[in-house]
């Protein structure tokens, strides 16, 4: 488990974060700068906090209150980052034996042979680096971290520069890996798909603080902070005062509350279907303003008689079927079940 308390400056931002992991897969997930990276650093050892307390599982890694810093080989962390940081004078054995040399382990040529059949750089494992993709000098990489045994892997976007099919096969070897090895991994990313794959536990960063933190089915259905609502692309928000000119709201919703819903939750009536009554949710009646095709998906750009705008993400499957175009009148459903209220986090 990893328990996290602390805070860093640099210049004029202050950087504040408190939360706390015990599942094995956990995400960083957050926009670039908000501070996700800087508390991998952290971690790792190669920043120190001004104040505060890193704790994994039972060994303080800092805390300013007992004076203590163990240094980064004191740590027993492994640390990926997004570029592959091999050694390019050294070949790939050479590479993936370093961490254990340099922290005088050893390691039997069978478990070499094991990690590196599992991550399938055994055909080049005399090759030097220059002769690898940039997908396997990432597996390079990563079997110089486990074979060090860590207690933790930290995960630094280190897929993101690579082509989409090796980033989400490397991605699910990732998880099938420390699975088999039990390594916890903290895992830092702003891609949508990467951090619900990934994570058991979402931990949401925006401007140097933790906005929300739990399981990530929770966070991701039902965030409690519109904060992390727009992080994780609910493109339908509204205030209170919004929401009433197309719902009923009831007497015991705080005026302070946001309605949100995600786009890919908003359904589109068959207009050749009988109305049902049975529907749960708020039926409207819409012009589609905008089309955009978004390869996997249509993006839809649709409002009301209030001008209360509505953006609906539709399979392209689904589009075919439905004759949509620009000034159609459709009728929709925001399904009840999925209907989101949230509040303003607090600074």
């Amino acid at each position: 488990m990893i328990q996290f308390d602390a805070s860093i400056s640099f210049k004029n931002n202050k950087m504040n974060f408190n939360f706390s992991a015990p599942s094995n897969r956990v995400v960083l997930f957050g926009k670039s700068g908000s501070g996700k990276s800087t508390i991998l650093k952290m971690i790792a050892g190669f920043f120190s906090p001004g104040r505060g307390e890193i704790k994994l599982n039972d060994k303080i890694l800092f805390s300013s209150e007992k004076n203590i810093n163990l240094p980064p080989n004191l740590r027993n962390i492994g640390y990926l980052p997004q570029e592959y940081t091999l050694f390019p004078n050294y070949s790939v054995r050479e590479n993936v034996l370093y961490g254990v040399k340099a922290k005088k382990l050893n390691v039997s040529e069978k478990e070499l042979s094991r990690i590196s059949d599992l991550l399938s750089i055994t055909d080049c494992i005399d090759k030097m680096p220059h002769n690898l993709s940039g997908g396997q000098q990432q597996r390079v990489a990563l079997a110089r971290v486990l074979l060090i045994k860590p207690d933790l892997l930290l995960l630094d976007e280190p897929f993101s520069a690579l082509d989409m099919s090796i980033r989400q096969n490397l991605r699910d070897l990732v998880s099938d890996m420390t699975n088999e090895f039990n390594i916890p991994v903290l895992f830092v990313t702003h891609d949508f798909e990467d951090a619900y794959v990934f994570g058991e536990e979402l931990i949401v960063i925006d401007s140097g603080k933790v906005i929300e933190y739990g399981l990530k089915t929770k966070i991701f259905n039902s965030p409690q902070y519109i904060e992390t609502a727009r992080l994780l692309d609910f493109k339908n928000i509204w205030n209170f005062n919004e929401a009433a000119n197309f719902m009923n709201l009831n007497d015991n919703i705080d005026t302070n509350t946001f309605i949100c819903i995600r786009p890919e939750n908003i359904m589109i009536l068959r207009e050749d279907l009988p109305k049902k009554k049975t529907l749960k949710g708020v039926q409207l009646e819409v012009v589609i303003k905008k089309i955009h095709q978004r390869g996997k998906y249509t993006h839809l750009v649709t409002k009301n008689g209030q001008n209360t705008e509505f953006i609906i993400h539709l399979p392209e499957h689904s589009f075919r079927k439905l004759n949509l175009f620009e000034n159609k009148k459709i009728g929709i459903l925001l399904k009840e079940e999925s209907i989101v209220f949230c509040k303003e986090k607090a600074v």
